[in-house]
């Protein structure tokens, strides 16, 4: 082993022109490595954009989520009313509905509207 490396020290000190370009690909291979670290460092920042934007994305759909945020009010069965109550009740969650369901059927639209324009994996700033 020991007399390989001393040739190939031996080689490399009577070769000027073959240590000269040697030195030359070491430095394009760095200047190669280092331009790859810095490719991979913003690839890591671009990921953490993504990974925070879609949290951000499933919060807002998860806020407005018509299924979770069902309100149910229990009725006094000892009130004389409560025929009356069960119609106002049964009209409010109605109308809640009818709210939610346009206002989807509206970002349907504004979908629709945009859907060309939409890419899947485009980055960009809101």
């Amino acid at each position: 082993m020991t007399s390989i490396l001393q040739k190939l020290k031996q080689f490399l000190n009577s070769h000027d022109n073959d240590q000269k370009n040697l030195k030359n690909k070491l430095d394009m291979m760095d200047a190669k490595i280092m331009h790859i670290e810095d490719i991979m460092s913003s690839y890591r920042e671009i990921l953490l954009r993504l990974v925070k934007q879609g949290n951000g994305i499933t919060k807002f759909l998860s806020n407005d989520d018509p299924f979770t945020e069902t309100k149910v009010e229990l009725i006094d069965s000892d009130s004389n009313d409560t025929d009356i109550d069960k119609k106002v009740l049964y009209e409010s969650i109605a109308q809640e509905l009818k709210e939610r369901v346009e206002k989807l059927s509206e970002l349907e639209e504004e979908l629709e509207k945009y859907k060309d324009q939409i890419t899947p994996g485009q980055m960009g700033e809101s």
